[in-house]
């Protein structure tokens, strides 16, 4: 049992639903304020819930800053 985070593979998705053997065992998420992620923290905490310590402290922040923050 593996993950593979991708980040900034916007095609990506439209690539995976063409692969329905792929599409239906992926687990897409935006972690931005249009899917409802509008707190740091609150991507930081999925993170860490999801992947656990697969992905370190210092990973997750660094994923979580990737989407854009409202001011």
């Amino acid at each position: 049992l593996f993950s593979t985070v991708l980040i900034g593979q916007e095609e990506l998705g439209a690539k995976l639903s063409m692969r329905k053997e792929v599409f239906w065992r992926a687990h897409i998420i935006e972690l931005n304020e249009s899917a409802g992620w509008w707190r740091f923290d609150d991507r930081v905490s999925y993170l860490k819930h999801v992947y656990g310590e697969a992905i370190t402290a210092k990973a997750r922040q660094r994923i979580a800053t990737l989407q854009r923050v409202p001011l």
